[in-house]
């Protein structure tokens, strides 16, 4: 009886912890490989480049790297199914190097004409995302990370949800 009584007691904690709404989405792949959330949500890293040259003429500078880096980019191809979600962005991309250290997000417009535009409502995009990446760093993961929060409409606390995204470069 005792024992029931601690496993019903478990269950009914365990159920106020799901109750208080939030989920947590978190899945992981190869660079190459679709990974799907709530709302439609699927992101593709479908290309990686390890080192992007430079281009011959770069008037502002912007699409050069910085002294002992270099530049390496992703294709990206998202896409989402509902209205849901909040506007996914470059920013909710990060290149973590097998040192730990997170290399910058750069700029795609310096170096590709297609970046990875906005996307805040249905549909797909696709475009590249680029980080500077020091010489001698090793990119190890891609890494998405996304929150999203909904209202209770009866007054209660939100519904949150947390995806992340790794890809093993």
């Amino acid at each position: 009886m005792r024992v029931a009584a601690c496993c019903l007691g478990a269950v009914v904690v365990l159920a106020g912890c799901s109750l208080s709404g939030g989920k947590t989405v978190h899945k992981t792949g190869v660079v190459g490989q679709t990974l799907t959330g709530p709302g439609g949500l699927q992101v593709t890293p479908s290309k990686y480049r390890p080192i992007v040259p430079a281009p011959s003429h770069d008037v502002t500078g912007l699409a050069t790297p910085a002294a002992g880096m270099h530049f390496a980019s992703f294709l990206i191809a998202m896409c989402i199914t509902t209205s849901g979600l909040p506007t996914i962005a470059p920013q909710n991309f990060t290149l973590e190097l097998a040192d730990g250290n997170e290399a910058p997000l750069k700029f795609p417009e310096t170096v590709f004409s297609d970046d990875l535009d906005l996307l805040g409502e249905a549909g797909c995009e696709q475009g590249h995302i680029v980080f500077e990446v020091p010489s001698a760093g090793h990119p190890s993961k891609l890494k998405f990370k996304l929150d999203s929060s909904r209202p209770d409409p009866n007054g209660g606390s939100s519904f949150k949800t947390h995806v992340r995204f790794e890809w093993a470069v």
